[in-house]
């Protein structure tokens, strides 16, 4: 019996791009919006990725709200978002204020709040 060491299968997950860094990296001539071909390269990952057929020119079609023949960061990120919606998926979770860039003072103070109300309930002040 062969053993097959497939690495690839023992890397670890990576966090999924954004659709910003989607959008981004599809952009190859950086003008800000995304082409009929550009935007199809984004279809065509997703399709693969989730295994699902995704029509790039109804949804190109679907979503350019000016009529323009491109899709805008802002049309296109919509774009992302109806796509992410039909296919089941949720954003992540935000994370704790701590991690968002809160400061200590505020992690102190919300601490103090939780102490005063926790005593407030038992009758000390």
């Amino acid at each position: 019996m062969k053993i097959q060491n497939d690495t690839a299968a023992m890397r670890p997950m990576s966090k999924p791009p954004s659709p910003q860094e989607l959008i981004a990296k599809a952009d190859e001539d950086a003008d800000g919006a995304l082409s009929k071909t550009e935007w199809q390269s984004i279809t065509d990952k997703i399709s693969l990725h989730h295994n699902v057929e995704l029509n790039a020119d109804d949804l190109l079609e679907q979503y350019d709200e000016d009529e323009d023949g491109v899709l805008s960061d802002s049309e296109a990120q919509n774009a992302l978002a109806g796509i992410a919606d039909q296919l089941g998926l949720k954003p992540p979770p935000p994370p704790p204020p701590s991690e968002r860039g809160g400061t200590a003072e505020n992690d102190l103070l919300q601490q103090g709040i939780r102490v005063y109300q926790e005593n407030a309930m038992l009758g000390e002040d």
